[in-house]
């Protein structure tokens, strides 16, 4: 058996350190992959997201919605109600939008595997809030 060289020391130190640095990039890769909950179509969710474009903290829900957000919490434990700023219905029915709980003065049927990335861009509007948008407005999905 060949004995272990200053040669092979460095080879092997060498090795072990971009082993070392390319598992940390994959560790950082995975973390920011997996900061962002994806909604699903197979459990039927309805994926209200803190932020736009799907981001930040999110409330699940399965089936045909909740009536009121009151009380109610995203993971990162804000309050729900009037601060979601996009949606996601990955379930098999049409929901119903609504400012007002419970499943009042609707805004908007959302279709199965219908996104809203930005509810800014959405307009909602009233005499009170004439331009209005429907950002951070959400209450109640029916």
């Amino acid at each position: 058996m060949k004995g272990f060289t200053m040669r092979n020391s460095r080879r092997v130190a060498t090795f072990l350190a971009g082993l070392t640095v390319a598992t940390a990039g994959s560790a950082i890769t995975a973390s920011a992959a997996q900061a962002a909950y994806v909604c699903s179509s197979a459990r039927e969710e309805i994926c209200v997201y803190q932020n736009a474009n799907f981001t930040g903290s999110v409330y699940v829900m399965h089936g045909e919605g909740l009536r009121d957000f009151a009380g109610k919490t995203f993971a990162n434990g804000e309050p729900l109600d009037n601060q979601a700023s996009s949606i996601d219905n990955r379930s098999k029915t049409v929901v119903f939008l609504g400012r007002n709980a419970p499943c009042k003065d609707y805004f908007y049927g959302l279709s199965p595997d219908e996104k809203l990335n930005d509810l800014s861009n959405v307009p909602w509007e009233t005499p009170e809030m004439p331009g209005g948008d429907f950002d951070n407005k959400l209450s109640t999905v029916c």
